[in-house]
């Protein structure tokens, strides 16, 4: 696959501060147990629900949200629970108390009861809390609500990010948990029922800031690859099969890496390796199927890309590129032409265009892709026709610095669903679907 250079510039930060004062939880520092939260923290709901009536008691607890842009409307057709294709059906965000700077998000079934939950890192950058580093599970009832945030210790300092998969063969779900300011991922294995035990750290570059799992050499263990935007390389560590890994190896690149996406791009059954950089390029390089890549080149980009996926946007059984580019306000999409990659479209978007998930929203059969904004401080629904075309369809208010957009069907109506890290609003946002 050829990809063509282009230049750099600066990039952002990935997560910021809260600015929220102090919040009294109870000492909870062992593994699993839940933080009770202090009964004049606002918003904090006793169970499922989002915030509860003292959400609004206490000025100046929570910095105030502007004035949004009015949600979409739906369909007229939406809420009769019959889906038809072509119609766009969700209602406003419910936000829920997620601890303090929850700067990523995913979605999975932890406790195998059936119904998807959600995990956060908690970046606390000034150690607000505690003194310790975090991830927090919610759990999902199936009915779109989530519950309070369980802890349980990353490891290491600032969880920027967080990836879930199983990591020691066992058939749970682990996680993997960047930790930027130590330059080390944490595994997190998972002991069934929600349950994590104690994290295990593995070095990676400095400043890393996103993770992507695959099985890069063909040996049944999940891998990772991570992006160190402080040392300027993406670090590649091949899995045991027991939830350990070998010795990272490093691939430089000219710019700070920060997403990552591992797919067969270029049709020889090997992952291939692709990066944002946060300058204006996407870098790429061609797996080799032995665990080693070889650089593949560079494509141009809009300034600033942040979020990247790998979707099937023509039907065609390849693999397209989409990158939401910051500080171009636009995503671009790449048409794959047998492993040929080349620009087909840039589409301007927001003002903050930062992360994006891929999914059928619609329900017409296309693959579309939703953004999060977090100048807007809304999600972009970006409708895809089939032949690679993205259009902007609709918009829906977050909370404050909707840091990582993912998608999941939390409420069970066949219908993606759409969930937000809101860092500043210290919530997980949720977006349900009404067929």
């Amino acid at each position: 696959m050829r990809f063509v250079a282009a230049g750099v510039v600066l990039v952002a930060s990935s997560c910021g501060r809260t600015g929220f004062p102090a919040q009294q939880f109870a000492d909870a520092a062992g593994q699993g147990e839940t933080l009770a939260p202090d009964t004049d923290y606002p918003g904090y709901s006793s169970s499922f629900g989002g915030a509860g009536p003292e959400a609004e008691a206490e000025e100046g607890a929570f910095v105030p949200v502007p004035d949004l842009p009015m949600d979409t409307p739906p369909d007229p057709s939406c809420g009769n629970g019959v889906i038809d294709a072509g119609e766009l059906c969700y209602v406003p965000r419910v936000g829920y108390p997620a601890r303090i700077d929850p700067c990523g998000v995913a979605i999975a079934d932890f406790n195998e009861d059936g119904h998807l939950d959600v995990v956060v890192p908690n970046s606390d950058f000034d150690h607000v809390e505690s003194p310790e580093n975090f991830v927090s599970v919610l759990l999902g009832d199936g009915a779109g609500h989530l519950g309070e945030p369980v802890q349980f210790a990353a490891g290491g300092d600032y969880a920027v990010s967080v990836s879930v998969g199983d990591l020691d063969n066992d058939g749970r779900l682990d996680l993997l948990v960047t930790n930027s300011d130590v330059a080390a991922v944490s595994v997190l294995r998972g002991g069934g029922g929600a349950q994590f035990f104690a994290p295990s750290p593995h070095a990676v570059g400095a400043g890393p800031v996103t993770t992507g799992l695959a099985d890069i050499d063909h040996d049944g263990d999940l891998d990772f690859a991570a992006t160190a935007a402080g040392s300027n390389q993406i670090h590649v560590a091949l899995g045991i099969g027991n939830g350990s890994f070998a010795p990272a190896a490093a691939y430089p690149t000219t710019g700070s890496p920060w997403e990552i996406v591992l797919a067969d791009l270029d049709g020889d059954t090997h992952v291939d390796m692709t990066a944002t950089n946060g300058g204006a390029e996407l870098f790429f390089w061609r797996g080799l199927g032995d665990g080693g890549f070889e650089p593949g080149g560079a494509l141009p980009v809009d300034a600033s890309p942040l979020g990247l996926v790998a979707v099937d946007l023509d039907h065609n059984g390849t693999l397209e590129l989409v990158s939401a580019n910051y500080a171009g306000s636009s995503v671009m999409a790449y048409r794959n032409d047998g492993g040929s990659m080349t620009q087909m479209q840039s589409v301007p978007l927001g003002l903050g265009p930062r992360s994006l998930a891929p999914g059928d929203f619609d329900m017409d059969g296309h693959t579309d892709v939703v953004v999060s904004d977090d100048v807007l401080l809304v999600v972009h629904v970006v409708l895809g026709n089939g032949k690679s075309g993205l259009e902007p369809a609709a918009h829906y208010g977050t909370g404050l610095q909707p840091s990582v957009v993912r998608v999941g069907d939390l409420n069970e109506d066949g219908v993606l669903d759409l969930v937000t890290s809101d860092q500043l609003s210290n919530e997980v946002g949720v977006i349900l679907s009404n067929p």
